[in-house]
């Protein structure tokens, strides 16, 4: 039972592609004495952001277009843009995504692999009413043994300013007319090579 709740936890985990602070470490260790420069001066840029894996240096962790933009304090507002890649590190594809500019937002639809290529799951993020408030959603589709035309569940989570609204909600589809029953363990991982 804890070995299937850890590999959900790292399929969420791969969901965001990079956690968080490390992904944030790594842009700016990217950054070039000009592009720094540029920023300092009030600049935006754009740039290929390309990562590597620490153990593995010859191969392609991430990559994909980047927008850094200064903020207050001088730190580096940073979002993705267009087509980015995630490989492990054996260069497989883990997570192929796209991000768009939408208002305010950042959305973006990502397809996400077990190490094998199976499918695992398809996320989408884009803006919604909910409640009357313009908010973001998240959709994480989770496939069963890696086909796309069965689905073992659906989750949904919300943020509005950078705050998740309440906590997310699950369904066994995607209209969530079927919601998961609140003590399901999930499935047991099955999936076939291709």
């Amino acid at each position: 039972m804890k070995l299937r709740t850890a590999a959900w936890g790292g399929l969420l985990w791969l969901s965001g592609c990079v956690p968080q602070a490390f992904e944030l470490s790594d842009y700016r260790s990217h950054l070039t004495a000009a592009e720094k420069q540029q920023l300092a001066a009030g600049q935006a840029l754009e740039k290929m952001h390309v990562s590597y894996w620490r153990f593995f240096p010859k191969q392609v962790y991430w990559q994909g277009k980047l927008r850094v933009e200064p903020a207050a304090k001088g730190k580096y507002k940073f979002t993705k843009l267009g087509h980015w890649q995630q490989f492990d590190e054996h260069g497989g594809l883990l997570a192929d995504a796209d991000y768009q500019l939408k208002g305010r937002w950042t959305t973006g639809h990502e397809r996400l692999y077990y190490p094998a290529g199976t499918l695992s799951a398809d996320v989408l993020t884009q803006p919604v009413v909910l409640n009357g408030d313009s908010v973001l959603e998240t959709r994480l589709v989770n496939f069963r043994s890696g086909v796309e035309s069965d689905t073992s569940f659906v989750e949904r989570w919300y943020l509005r300013d950078g705050k998740y609204l309440r906590p997310s909600v699950r369904s066994f589809d995607l209209a969530g007319r079927r919601p998961v029953p609140k003590n399901w363990k999930g499935e047991p991982y099955t999936y076939s090579k291709p």
